[in-house]
């Protein structure tokens, strides 16, 4: 009898790129103030909620943050919306900034850095050659 056993979870890494930068306690404190404020921010700021989150389904997925003077924040928006959503971004950047300042309440705001979540070029044609097994796989399922 075989005995499977399931894998473990990563626990010393919650994401892909935490294994290349890893990420003190300190930073990891920081970068979480900075994710639950801004998303205060994005949620109570009427002009702000308007324009990103419900126009474009705005969303941070993750913060980052090396020190405390800039935080990489990874968002997404809605598929298809996902220039519009950079623009409004771009034009809504500094009215980000000034909030999650005040919201840490510190002098000097950390400059924040988004980069847009999703599959790079290697992710998606990786799972187009996945789809297309599937698809391949389905007459054999069927008996013909």
């Amino acid at each position: 009898m075989e005995i499977r056993t399931v894998p473990r979870p990563d626990v010393l890494h919650r994401s892909a790129t935490e294994i290349v930068w890893p990420a003190s306690s300190r930073q990891e404190k920081f970068a979480a103030k900075v994710h639950r404020v801004l998303g205060n921010v994005l949620m109570h700021d009427a002009v702000l909620r308007q324009s990103l989150v419900e126009r474009y389904g705005f969303a941070v997925e993750e913060a980052r943050s090396i020190d405390n003077l800039k935080a990489f924040l990874l968002w997404d928006s809605y598929s298809g919306h996902e220039r519009e959503a950079a623009k409004e971004l771009a034009r809504r950047k500094g009215r980000l900034r000034s909030a999650v300042a005040g919201g840490l309440g510190v002098r000097n705001a950390p400059l924040l850095v988004f980069r847009k979540s999703g599959m790079s070029s290697e992710e998606a044609r990786l799972e187009s050659v996945l789809e297309g097994l599937a698809i391949e796989d389905l007459p054999s399922q069927r008996g013909f």
